[in-house]
């Protein structure tokens, strides 16, 4: 489904202004965007993630569609088996398990031994959508700490891989995050064709890893998240 179609518009230029509205700076995008393969667009995160879950549960794409399952607290993973145990005691079984559960992911200790070292970065933020004035004035505001996490050695360990700010968090700043976790789903979706069997997994796994470590050796300096 092409991005506009769901509300994506394309940035011809970049402003930045005072908090009087003067402009400090302008960067004409135009000659920069056609380095790239495709244009760089921007969508609000609901439209994009309410279109992806209608790709990924419609009968209507390739494959088998995907089944939500809400209220559905992970406990532990199995790297070897390839099973996930719930809170409430049920154990799924599958093929491959990918952990896209975010900055305190439960996957990333079944990959690694431990849950990832968390790394105060001594930054925070602010985060709401009212003006400034009435937040302060109801004393709403959150204070948003942001900390940095210590690389992994690892993003797989037998038939789990992670995803995501599961293995590579970043700063919750023009979408990166999101970004780069998409850029995962394409890797994992290249190296997992549709005739992939469940003995090829942990070789298919390292052929993921490969791809998504040349790209984020150059990401991660950058990457700072938020709790």
């Amino acid at each position: 489904m092409p991005p506009e179609d769901f509300g994506a518009v394309t940035v011809h230029s970049v402003k930045d202004y005072t908090s009087k509205g003067n402009v400090i700076k302008k960067i004409d995008m135009t000659e920069s965007s056609k380095l790239w393969q495709n244009p760089w667009q921007l969508s609000h995160r609901v439209r994009l993630h309410e279109t992806l879950k209608k790709t990924a549960t419609s009968p209507d794409g390739i494959g088998t569609p995907a089944t939500l399952h809400v209220s559905s607290r992970v406990a532990a993973v199995d790297p070897q088996s390839a099973t996930v145990t719930l809170e409430n005691g049920d154990i799924i079984q599958a093929d491959l398990v990918v952990g896209a559960d975010g900055l305190r992911s439960v996957t990333r200790k079944a990959v690694v031994g431990h849950s990832g070292k968390l790394i105060p970065s001594g930054k925070a933020a602010f985060r709401f959508l009212i003006p400034r004035e009435a937040a302060l004035k109801f004393g709403s505001i959150k204070v948003w700490k942001l900390i940095d996490m210590e690389n992994l050695p690892t993003w797989i360990n037998g038939k789990v891989g992670l995803l995501g700010d599961a293995a590579h968090p970043f700063l919750p700043h023009q979408g990166q995050g999101g970004g780069v976790a998409i850029e995962d789903a394409v890797a994992l979706a290249v190296v997992f064709s549709g005739d992939t069997t469940p003995e090829e997994v942990p070789e298919r796994l390292k052929l993921y890893e490969k791809k998504l470590s040349d790209l984020s050796s150059k990401l991660i300096p950058e990457r700072i998240v938020q709790i």
